[in-house]
């Protein structure tokens, strides 16, 4: 079904909905973008016109947004502000009403600061029209005025666009389909974690050591561990590797990459790519990399959208425990990823294929990462709708 009938459906369904219904949206552009996109993605409600309300330091994020909007086919009017003079602010939107006087217009005021939304809305309740509020935490929108009432705002939101509401260039996305022998050697991996744990800490160093040329050479010693060949088997089965002697070969840079580690993102990835062709999550991506205006690059290893928020994900299958890749470091890495792009309201999960230190743990749930290691991990599938319904994991 597509997204046009499903909101003719939603439409049914929300008979309170008219008081967001407009021909003009005008709107208070603040840091947080998406309380005033949202309603524009709801094709129900969807107005023709959006007039922004910008003050000097909100021009960065009007621009950004005018091309979010330009995005979902609006067209944007932009009318500058002064943030705190309230007789300012009600003269500018006393011209606003007046332009748009032969268009019904709403007031979305989520945005701006607290004497820009008084203002706003004082004129608005002057003139007996709708005012609305979006309630992103309750992921409704709220009538501010008669009757006052509440309408559940659908689930709208994709990756790429939450991540462009946060001044983020995106550079790569993926979203494939999971092969059937992959899916296997997944399983498998997952089935039996003790067994292969440290094997497959193995299996990751060689895998490093061929990053230029596709192969390496493996010890004797690895070869005489049964653990270590039968894990070589499961992905040679699999079609990723072959050995020759002591010569372990790859066959390509994907599945290099895939014995390396990609596997758990994958793993993970196919685990909410499921939930969203059950339509209980809205977008799924996975090697999400992503440019900020300075040109820093940040990458992601699988991100998802659910009730209007954005959620991380960091895979990781080497020990956590010491090394480069310490879990303090890790979750630092994440909290401050999910605050950056996906807002007040983003959620991040580590998924570790090793178990992780009391001390990470609680590290994790002080900055509210959830968490899935070890073990744990045979169970994500059936955690995973907790964690997105906002139940902190680990």
């Amino acid at each position: 079904m597509s997204n046009l009938s499903d909101n003719q459906k939603t439409l049914q369904e929300r008979s309170d909905i008219d008081v967001c219904r407009a021909e003009v949206h005008i709107c208070l552009v603040s840091h947080q973008l998406l309380p005033n996109l949202l309603p524009v993605l709801d094709v129900a409600i969807r107005p023709r016109e959006v007039v922004l309300l910008v003050t000097p330091k909100m021009a960065k994020e009007a621009e950004r947004l005018k091309a979010l909007l330009h995005d979902a086919g609006c067209r944007v009017s932009l009318w500058s502000v002064r943030a705190y003079r309230i007789e300012d602010i009600r003269e500018s939107v006393l011209h606003v009403i007046t332009a748009y006087s032969d268009h019904r217009l709403a007031l979305n005021a989520t945005g701006g600061t607290k004497v820009m939304a008084l203002g706003a809305f004082g004129v608005f309740r002057d003139f007996d029209l709708p005012v609305f509020y979006v309630d992103s935490e309750n992921g409704a929108m709220v009538s501010l005025s008669k009757p006052q009432k509440s309408v559940p705002l659908p689930d709208l939101l994709k990756v790429e666009t939450c991540l462009k509401c946060y001044g983020y260039k995106v550079v790569a996305v993926a979203r494939p389909m999971l092969q059937a022998k992959n899916r296997q050697l997944y399983q498998a991996l997952v089935s039996d974690i003790e067994q292969w744990q440290r094997s497959l800490a193995s299996l990751n160093y060689l895998a490093g050591e061929a990053k230029n040329h596709l192969w390496c050479t493996i010890k004797n010693s690895l070869l005489r561990d049964t653990h270590f060949v039968a894990l070589l088997e499961l992905f040679q089965q699999a079609d990723h590797l072959s050995v020759t002697d002591n010569r372990l070969g790859f066959a390509g840079e994907d599945s290099r990459r895939l014995v390396q580690g990609g596997w758990l993102e994958q793993y993970v990835y196919s685990l909410i790519e499921e939930l969203r062709r059950k339509k209980k999550v809205r977008d799924a991506a996975i090697g999400i990399r992503v440019e900020n205006k300075a040109g820093t690059s940040n990458e992601l290893d699988v991100a998802c959208t659910y009730a209007n928020r954005l959620h991380i994900v960091e895979c990781k299958t080497a020990n956590l425990q010491g090394g480069h890749a310490k879990g303090d470091d890790v979750v630092y890495k994440l909290d401050n990823l999910r605050d950056l792009m996906g807002g007040t309201y983003g959620r991040a999960l580590l998924v570790s294929y090793r178990d992780m230190r009391k001390e990470d743990r609680k590290r994790c749930r002080d900055n509210d990462v959830s968490v899935v290691c070890g073990r744990q991990l045979q169970q994500l599938e059936a955690v995973l709708p907790r964690w997105l319904n906002g139940e902190l994991l680990g």
